[in-house]
């Protein structure tokens, strides 16, 4: 089983998968890097170009790919809960986390979405599929006490 890590952009799912990777020794992949394997652009220049539908097709597509890989942490673009076919993926194939954090914590700086749209509106597009989606949710807080919460929530995979 792999797991996902969900929750708004700027939330810090790519610094607890990390962590989490080094804690678990699992392999660690950032859905937003592995856009940038796959398309040679960044999600910021491809949604201000393609749209935002063209981007989400590309983002189901590497999670599809993704989701047929075994044991490994995997931060997720934040709105990739918006699809159903998404959420059925990651449920059908691990763990899923919601990495929750105050909005007015969130990193936005490069996050195009976050800029179009209020990260409020944002929010509450989004909040019901992550908590429906999440196995359980971790408040953001210390770094060291997320990761511990999560390996007493999911066990040590070492």
């Amino acid at each position: 089983m792999n797991i996902y890590l969900i929750g708004m952009p700027g939330s810090g799912k790519s610094t607890v998968g990390k962590r989490l990777s080094a804690a678990t020794a699992s392999p660690f992949i950032d859905c937003d890097e592995e856009f940038k394997v796959v398309t040679g652009r960044e999600p910021s220049d491809f949604i201000s170009s393609e749209g935002e539908p063209a981007f989400r097709d590309v983002e189901s597509e590497i999670l599809k790919n993704l989701s047929m890989k075994n044991g490994f942490v995997i931060a997720t673009g934040g709105g990739v809960v918006i699809r159903e076919v998404n959420r059925k993926v990651m449920k059908d194939t691990g763990k899923v986390i919601y990495i929750k954090r105050e909005l007015k914590d969130l990193a936005v700086e490069g996050r195009i979405l976050s800029f179009r749209n209020s990260v409020e509106s944002l929010y509450e597009k989004r909040r019901a599929f992550y908590e429906s989606t999440a196995d359980f949710t971790v408040e953001s807080r210390d770094i060291g006490v997320m990761i511990e919460e999560i390996l007493g929530r999911i066990g040590n995979r070492q």
